[in-house]
């Protein structure tokens, strides 16, 4: 009935909670148990620095003085 189960897990031991029930449910249908561990994105783990200055939005600066010899 079940050729693949797919077990989404988070990390916390609510989640793995379900692993006994999925063992059952593969042993009995012969199923392929797929485990898939869902994370947080990068950006929401380290926070993106502000945008500064770059060579094409930073200060205008005047070019330097030519010092004749």
């Amino acid at each position: 009935m079940y050729a693949r189960i797919l077990v989404p897990l988070d990390g916390s031991a609510l989640a793995e909670r379900v692993l006994p029930y999925v063992e059952t449910l593969a042993h009995r249908f012969d199923s392929t148990v797929l485990l898939v561990r869902a994370t947080t994105p990068p950006e929401e783990i380290t926070p993106a620095a502000p945008a500064g200055p770059t060579p094409l939005t930073g200060p205008v600066f005047d070019p330097l003085p030519v010092l004749e010899a």
